[in-house]
């Protein structure tokens, strides 16, 4: 998954990810994966907020308007909306697993990996609701 996610060099061979060279076109593969690993830092005296709009501007979510509104979506996709201007280091584990999914999510992948289990909030129920 690292070196899928071009955070890290093969040995050899080569990796395609439909018709893109992973090795050689890390920044396309870039803006249509996103990854979620098991473990990732967060800064626990930023809010949420303020990090997933840091995030977005580092994913060229330039507009401000366009921004926020993409931002907005993902808080309340990850049913974070009503603790998004919390600090990060008030989550529980939890909620931080699901404002990695808001990260991995920025841009809109066409493609996304997670190198663990959804959290259960996130994950679509037995009954489809």
């Amino acid at each position: 998954m690292r070196i899928l996610a071009t955070l890290q060099e093969p040995d050899q061979g080569s990796i395609r990810l439909g018709d893109l060279d992973v090795l050689r076109q890390k920044d396309e593969v870039r803006k249509t994966l996103g990854y979620l690993p098991q473990e990732f830092g967060v800064y626990p005296k930023a809010s949420a907020e303020r990090l997933l709009d840091h995030f977005a501007i580092l994913k060229g979510i330039a507009e401000r308007q366009a921004r926020k509104e993409v931002v907005e979506a993902l808080f309340r996709q990850t049913n974070l909306w009503e603790v998004r201007k919390q600090k990060l280091g008030g989550y529980s584990g939890g909620m931080r697993q699901r404002f990695g999914v808001a990260v991995a999510l920025l841009g809109n992948p066409g493609c996304s990996s997670s190198t663990s289990r959804p959290p259960a909030s996130t994950r679509p129920s037995a009954s489809g609701s």
